[in-house]
């Protein structure tokens, strides 16, 4: 459960979080801030988001289009219901850096809001499968780096409600 003391100086430490994770790229295009529409970054084409604001079949295109253990970092606003995942690594077609990732969507396109929550869906031959440990965010948020337990069924259920796909988590 989230506290006061927790939850103190959250946007301070989002946006040095978010500094942090644009510094030293060398250039890459990672992390790099992108056009946000109406607090969602689709990107249909590149087939590089999960979000509420797409399709089934966009998001499952996005899905498809990724090789086995590549990843989407997520973030999960339960106050909004809203979620967004975006494709991580250290080279592009990556959107966000492997650290640092979560970070970066939570400042983009929930305004490094207090109540959200960070997990890592990662591309099996299964489909994806829901870690529960990104750095950052939870921290943050939640005052423990694992999501809490209460958010996780509901992430589950997002993700595959908007792809169609069986997720584990």
């Amino acid at each position: 459960m989230a506290s006061a003391t927790v939850n103190a100086g959250v946007g301070a430490a989002c946006t040095w979080a978010f500094d942090n994770a644009l510094s030293g790229l060398g250039g890459s295009g990672l992390g790099e801030p992108r056009a946000v529409v109406d607090g969602a970054m689709p990107d249909v084409a590149g087939h590089r988001v999960i979000s509420m604001e797409q399709t089934l079949q966009q998001n499952a295109a996005s899905v498809g289009a990724r090789d086995l253990g590549e990843a989407f970092s997520g973030i999960y606003s339960p106050s909004t219901g809203k979620l967004v995942a975006e494709v991580s690594g250290e080279v592009p077609p990556a959107l966000m850096v492997r650290n640092g990732g979560h970070n970066m969507i939570n400042k983009e396109v929930f305004g490094c809001a207090d109540d959200t929550v960070a997990f890592t869906a990662i591309i099996t031959e299964d489909g994806p499968r829901v870690t529960w440990k990104p750095m950052g965010v939870n921290a943050m948020n939640h005052g423990e780096r694992e999501a809490p337990n209460e958010y996780r069924q509901p992430i589950l259920d997002l993700l595959e409600g908007s792809t169609g796909m069986g997720v584990r988590g």
